[in-house]
């Protein structure tokens, strides 16, 4: 008698809990009521926030969380997405956005791209960054610029690359002083960390007009008032013992190298 008492209360538990079930499932309580995003670009949550308004409304347990990452990690400015079910009526949303490698210039206009030259979106939708700008207003063939970002590894030299632009037959780089690295595709890795190497050496000392980075021995011209200057340098330096050897210049003048050489008196 005992043991059936507990079968028919085991029972009566049962089939009360599977009425509050189905109460409760149809309350307001499981139904999507707040939807939560979580990320650093407020236009990529707005525009979620958009794509999203549909699902309010709906029973949270029939949701399909993976297939709604899915979905939004469709927009090209999402990296990743994590969505998780917050019961009794909460979506959670995760955004990590792509963060910007460089700006693209198009007829004067300016797009956020990836490493892989992808652009994604407009400069408008990403937070104030400085990166180097490509000049494509020539529409000049984006993987010449993809090759050439791909050989840089120095991540200083990276940061100091304001703008990438095509001159003709080769590429420049324009860096944050103003300084120009003439380059081109076969240039390779080793050669961009040297030249900037050489580059750090020689700016606190002289203006550089350009660094030409795309033969065997890297061609440098320095602007005219710092060539001057640096003659009167050498001239006023103390009076050098005979035994001593003679200072050499390089420098570049109507786009030539030469080798002026001076005795220090």
């Amino acid at each position: 008698m005992i043991k059936f008492m507990k079968y028919v209360f085991i029972l009566i538990s049962l089939v009360i809990f599977f009425h509050l079930c189905i109460w409760g499932f149809n309350t307001k309580y499981f139904y999507v009521n707040e939807i939560s995003i979580e990320g650093q670009n407020e236009i990529i949550k707005k525009d979620i926030i958009q794509k999203l308004n549909d699902i309010k409304g709906k029973k949270l347990v029939y949701i399909n969380v993976e297939e709604l990452e899915k979905g939004l990690k469709r927009d090209p400015r999402v990296e990743s997405v994590e969505i998780k079910k917050v019961y009794p009526d909460k979506l959670m949303i995760k955004i990590n956005e792509k963060e910007p490698y460089v700006f693209v210039r198009i007829n004067n206009k300016f797009y956020a791209a990836d490493k892989d030259l992808i652009i994604y979106g407009h400069i408008e939708e990403i937070k104030k960054i400085d990166i180097p700008i490509i000049n494509d207003d020539d529409n000049t063939r984006l993987e010449d610029f993809k090759l050439i970002l791909s050989k840089i590894k120095d991540n200083e030299l990276y940061k100091s690359i304001s703008e990438i632009r095509k001159n003709g037959t080769y590429y420049e780089m324009v860096l944050s002083d103003g300084t120009i690295i003439k380059t081109d595709t076969l240039v390779e890795e080793k050669k961009y960390i040297n030249s900037f190497r050489l580059y750090n050496k020689l700016k606190n000392e002289r203006i550089i007009d350009y660094l030409d980075i795309r033969y065997k021995d890297v061609n440098i011209k320095f602007k005219e008032t710092i060539n001057r200057q640096l003659n009167q340098e050498i001239e006023e330096q103390p009076t050098a013992k005979p035994t001593e050897s003679k200072a050499v210049v390089k420098k570049i003048e109507n786009n030539k190298l030469t080798t002026n050489k001076k005795e220090n008196k």
